[in-house]
């Protein structure tokens, strides 16, 4: 999480005082002095500890991490910033080598040896985005719950369903264990218990690897194998990250209402947009745009008033 933190520091002025790049007039060197002033004691110690490291780094390094910055973008970086990197970190490890298990029963790196560079990360992107659906999907089978019903329940019971399919999932598990490491965990302090929840749920979706790969090479691996490479490379050119979304709508001529709201949004809301852009490649520049708008509007317009989900301020217009 280092370099990370470098990146922040980098960006100082994107992470701490910078709405949406383009959205908000930038802020002045006195309101940018007022909101330093304003951070607590502990947040001041570590900005100063982030710049002193970036100040040691000579120039070319220097310069090489402002590049990365500017390509992660101020919006990213500011969402990054006062994460749990601890957290944040252990999580992509655990995302990693989920997506490394997955890459390994697909084939490895012999099996897209004719693919691009761009081709490989689409195929890695597409294989780790798919399994968190499928394990979501699984771990509502497994507490016998409707996946296709938790789509339309409010944010309040979805939380609840998760938890209860967790459980079966955690309980599963346990009921493989004898009966004495059964009460051992039982037995264990709730901080220590959540750790050993953890490990297991871990252990659960590696279980649901092999599953997944078959899913994956059925229905998406082998139709990239058989396309003509032209017809890949075009194919993987017209996706769509999330990450890059101000920046393609930005091009599209979109207004600085909508390059809020859409920073706003969550990431997997973000990633709904994508799929409207994505799948609206073909249309003019001001099709393309109406279309992305709209959908921007509508999820924004949704969870601005959902108070089960919070940390969504609402439009001044809306207020």
């Amino acid at each position: 999480m280092r370099p990370l933190r470098l990146l922040l520091a980098a960006l100082v002025g994107a992470t701490l005082f910078l709405g949406v790049a383009g959205a908000d007039d930038p802020p002045t060197k006195e309101e940018r002095i007022d909101r330093i002033r304003r951070l607590s004691p502990d947040e001041k110690r570590r900005l100063k500890d982030s710049l002193d490291r970036f100040r040691a780094m000579s120039p070319d390094q220097r310069e090489a991490l402002r590049k990365k910055a500017r390509e992660v973008g101020a919006d990213r970086l500011g969402e990054l910033a006062g994460r749990d990197f601890a957290r944040l970190k252990e999580k992509h490890v655990g995302l990693r080598r989920e997506r490394d298990e997955i890459m390994k029963l697909l084939g490895g790196p012999e099996r897209l040896a004719g693919f691009t560079p761009a081709e490989r990360e689409y195929v890695r992107y597409m294989a780790l985005r798919g399994f968190q659906e499928h394990c979501r999907i699984r771990l509502l089978e497994t507490a016998e719950l409707s996946p296709q019903a938790f789509n339309a329940l409010p944010p309040s019971e979805k939380r609840t369903w998760r938890r209860q399919s967790v459980d079966a999932a955690v309980d599963k598990l346990l009921a493989e264990r004898t009966i004495d490491e059964q009460a051992r965990f039982r037995a264990l302090a709730p901080a220590e218990q959540r750790r050993e929840r953890a490990k297991l749920l871990a252990e659960w979706r590696l279980r649901e690897t092999p599953a997944f790969a078959r899913k994956f090479e059925n229905f998406r691996l082998q139709k990239l194998l058989d396309m003509p490479a032209e017809e890949r490379r075009r194919f993987v050119g017209n996706h769509v990250r999330w990450l890059q979304l101000t920046t393609l709508l930005a091009g599209d001529g979109a207004d600085r209402d909508t390059l809020r709201m859409l920073h706003h949004l969550r990431a997997d809301e973000r990633a709904r947009v994508a799929l409207v852009y994505e799948q609206s490649r073909d249309l003019p520049p001001v099709d393309r745009r109406a279309k992305v708008v709209e959908k921007i509007r509508e999820l924004y317009g949704s969870g601005a008033f959902d108070d089960a989900r919070g940390a969504r301020p609402a439009h001044p217009r809306i207020r």
